[in-house]
This record gives structure tokens, sequence and C-alpha cells, in this order.
């Protein structure tokens, strides 16, 4: 991560000075492509850049993928504090005129710089070995696979721009007008762009230790993601169904489930612990560290002045200083902006061990703890560490892929497949248990039964990870239909617990699987169109 450090500057180079309003991309004089490109380090420094731009824009994957997932709290806290992103993403109210993200969530301006490496990269840069050319090829087209499918999970069909548009070292809005491709042109480029990377990596498995690099095992989960997503999911004209796509994806996860160089760690919190960021279970993850860059962990947990002495345990005794202390130490700096629900909380196995892991459940009380009247979670998973000024650093790495998810994904492709999942389940499951394992082994129960019992592994698994959301709209139902449909995977915010009587999104709502988009992008490229049902 020091390279991180190293090549901000490179960094600062790719962020945009002004904007042409049409999709985010770029200003003029922008690139200094007659001055940058002469060396190896320049672009092992631009290479690095595209991960430091993916660590500043990581709430992509958490406000896109996991906090419509029927997971979070939309109303008030525990402590009465008001959440981030209510509405409309975390109540789903979305509509024409209330969108939750705006550009496309900025994501053309990443794609903007991974596409300028591409080009120099196949047209110039000749003082490069082919090793070298190949090793940048590999992670650029991997990253422009992974942004391009985050934005077809979420838009389904969008622009599709493979090229930096410039002339005579000018943007022209005019030119830059561009309409949405089909949902299965922008699939098929993603496909593509997969097999480009898996090509230039060739036979090169080499991965950086501290696995915050892309790497061809980065490139195989990715492949195996969208391939299951293009088996399951159906997204506008791109129709879901294909068994070749399962197989596909599981021939993906081959080398990384049946190889060597990835293993689970022996307990499930060491996965987040800041002395084990090399770990062996991480396949990529985005790093931060003490006085360069941190995460929203704060956002999880509750400033002292709402929370100690005013809030219970389920011992029925009252958090104290000292407990604080013991239990979250987080130093005075929480907000609670962002709450999973108690009954999240509370769909947790007791003798499962990511629970306490993931949460500290607190209580209020108006009887001095003798009974409750409401409940509600901090979540301590991205709580980072103490540092040597004592003082609390919010620096857990944002975990993009690991083997813990492989499995997982294995266990779902064999259940559509209709083979047992029940193997690959219990790779998890195993260590979620511990000595309690044989009471909660998994067994084969049928396609439903074993899609929810998928889902609810990567649900105890996957907190705070960006997952939710994606998961519940890829896996399904006994009809095949996406599990958002389904009251039987929502929680609601009543204490006592109370089961859910209504789905994420209703089936009348089936257009709100994708999101809308803002007026303002519609009405700065007259080509555009917005989403269907909006």
């Amino acid at each position: 991560m020091k390279k991180y450090k190293k090549y901000m500057i490179f960094a600062l180079l790719f962020l945009p000075m002004a904007s042409c309003n049409i999709l985010n991309l770029t200003p003029e004089d922008y690139y200094a492509v007659g001055t940058f490109w002469k060396s190896e380090a320049q672009v092992n420094g631009f290479i690095t850049g595209l991960h430091t731009d993916m660590r500043s824009n990581y709430t992509r994957f958490y406000l896109l993928g996991e906090v419509r997932g029927g997971t979070m709290v939309s109303g008030n806290s525990i402590v009465n504090t008001s959440p981030n992103y209510a509405s409309p993403q975390k109540n789903n109210a979305f509509t024409a005129n209330s969108t939750g993200y705006t550009s496309w969530a900025g994501i053309y301006g990443s794609l903007m710089q991974v596409n300028l490496a591409i080009t120099e990269l196949e047209t110039g840069c000749t003082f490069l070995t082919t090793q070298e050319r190949n090793k940048f090829l590999g992670t650029a087209y991997g990253i422009r696979a992974l942004w391009y499918f985050m934005l077809y999970k979420t838009y389904g069909g969008v622009p599709l721009v493979d090229k930096v548009k410039i002339l005579d070292g000018k943007i022209y809005a005019e030119k830059l007008y561009q309409p949405r491709a089909k949902a299965s042109e922008i699939l098929a480029f993603i496909k593509s762009d997969i097999a480009k990377s898996e090509a230039a990596y060739g036979d090169n498995t080499q991965y950086e230790t501290t696995h915050s690099l892309w790497s061809k095992y980065a490139t195989l989960m990715l492949k195996a993601d969208v391939y299951l997503w293009a088996a399951k999911v159906s997204v506008g004209d791109q129709a879901a169904g294909a068994t070749a796509d399962l197989n596909i994806a599981k021939t993906a996860l081959d080398p990384i489930v049946n190889g060597t160089q990835y293993k689970l760690m022996p307990d499930f919190i060491n996965v987040f612990r800041i002395k084990n960021a090399a770990n062996t279970e991480t396949i990529f993850a985005l790093r931060f560290m003490d006085k360069e860059a941190t995460n929203f962990g704060s956002s999880f947990v509750s400033a002292d002045n709402v929370f100690v002495n005013q809030v219970y345990l389920r011992d029925h005794t009252l958090m104290t200083p000292e407990k604080e202390v013991q239990m979250i130490n987080a130093k005075s700096t929480g907000l609670l902006r962002e709450a999973y629900k108690y009954s999240f909380f509370a769909y947790f196995d007791p003798e499962d061990l990511r629970r306490d892991a993931t949460f500290v459940d607190v209580y209020t009380s108006s009887d001095g703890g003798k009974t409750f009247n409401n409940g509600g979670v901090v979540t301590l998973k991205l709580m980072g560490e103490i540092n040597s000024e004592a003082n609390r650093v919010y620096n857990t790495d944002w975990q993009v892929y690991r083997l813990a998810e492989a499995y997982l994904m294995m266990a779902e492709i064999e259940n559509k497949l209709g083979n047992d999942p029940s193997p690959w389940i219990n790779k998890v499951r195993e260590r979620a248990y511990g000595a309690n394992y044989q009471k909660h082994v998994h067994t084969n129960q049928g396609f439903a039964a074993n899609e929810l019992a998928i889902l609810k592994e990567r649900d105890c698994e996957f907190v705070a990870e960006g997952k939710r959301w994606f998961d519940i709209v890829r896996m399904q139902d006994a009809a095949q239909q996406p599990l958002a449909f389904s009251a039987v995977v929502n929680f609601t915010e009543a204490y006592p617990v109370q089961p859910a009587n209504l789905p994420v999104i209703g089936t009348n709502e089936k257009f709100k699987l994708l999101w809308p988009v803002d007026i303002t992008t519609l009405n700065n490229d007259p080509l555009l169109e917005q989403t269907p049902g909006y």
C-alpha cells in the first residue's frame, strides 16, 4: 500500500477539474498524453491510480449493492440519529425525480481513466516488455469489466463508451452524446473484456501479497459473478437461463476453490483485523491505512453522549464507559448513520460466531433495564484499529472478493444446476459455528430451501460488504422469481421482532429492480432515455 501513497499524485491527475455534464467524463488538457506515457514507472503509477480511484469510490459497492436490500434502518436509529440514504435507497422509494444517485454514480469518470489506459497500452508504450504490457492490460480490462458490471446490475442498458472522446486536445459536448446501449450489448461487452483480461494474464497467476491490486484471480471471481448473474437475471432484452453460463462460472471458480493459494482464515473476525491484511482468504480488497485513507466505519457506531449510560445490554445491564471500551471502544467517534435492523440481528442463530463478531446489540428501557422497549445494533466490521497515538482509526480494508464468496457462489451454481450445494455451504458454515458446527450441518433440501440457506449464509457472512441487494435480485424462489419480491427475505423495524408481510419491492414494481436516471443527466443528453417504468 505504500505504492498508493507514492502514486497519489498520479491519482490526482486523473480527477476531473471540470465537467461536460454528459457522462461526467473530463476536462480540457486532462491527459498530458504526450508527456506522461514514457516509462514503465509512469504506466505502473497510472494503473495504481486506477486502484486509488476505486478506493476513493468504495461506497459505490455499498450504496449500489447493499442498502436497498431490506436489512438497513430507514427510520431513526436506536439512539434517534437519522440515517444517511434513508430515501429513496433504504426504503426503495425511487421515482424519476428521486433517483438516489446522479450522473450514473460517477462511474463514467472512473471508466474514462480505464479507457485511456487501455488505449495507451494497446496503441503505444513501446518501451514495455510483452509481459509488462499484458499484466497492465489484464488489470485494466478487468477493472473496466467490473465498473460496467456495476452499471449493468444497477441500470441495465447504459451508454457504451470504450474510447476516450477527445478532439484536438479538447472536449466537445455534442460529440459525447451517447444513447443507452441494449442490455444484451452491455453484457456482451463485459464478457468480452473479461476474456481479454484473462487472455492478457495468460498463465500469470502472481498476485500482490496484500491482495490490494487486481490479479487474474480477481478477474476469475468477476467472471464467475458475471456469468452467474447472466444465468439467473433477465435484464432488458437480455434473457436469463443459459446453463452454459453456469458452467462457465463454475469453471472460472475451480482454480480458486480447488487451488492452494487461498484458504479461509480460521476465525471469521480475523479477516477484518488490520494485522491480517495480507491474509489467505482475501482475493481482492481496497486497502485503507492510518494517515493515508480511512473508511466510513464511524457511521456504524454511536457517539458516546447518546450511548454510554443510556442504552442497555442483553443482560439488562447499563452500557457503562468501561463496557463501551471493552466491547466497542469508538473513542467518541461514532455517528450511527448506518444501522442494521434489529430483526436482521435476530435472524442470526445465537450459535453463529459471526453474529457477535459483527454486531453489538443494545436496548432502550424506561424502567432501569428490567424490560426493553426497543432494540438496535452497532456494527463492528469496519472498526479498524487503535493507532499508536491512541486514536480510533477506521482503516479496515473493503473486501471486494474473498474465498468465502467463491464457496457460496459454487453453492449457488450447483443449486441452479440441480446438484447438491451442501458441501460448499458447509465449508463456510463450519467456521461460522465452530464447536457447534455438527448441529448446523446443511443437507440438500431442494432448490428453494437451498437458495434461502445460501442467502442466509451470504447475509451472515457479508454484512457491510456491498452484497445484499444484488443477492436478492439474483437469487430466486421456487417460481424462479427474484427473492426481492419475497417477504420472507425482508426485515421489519418493529420491536419486538415481527415477520415482514411485505417484500423488499412488490411485484407491481418490478421496474425498481433497476435504478432511474436523474433528470439533469437526461436533460444534458438528448439521446438518453429514462429507465423503463419511471
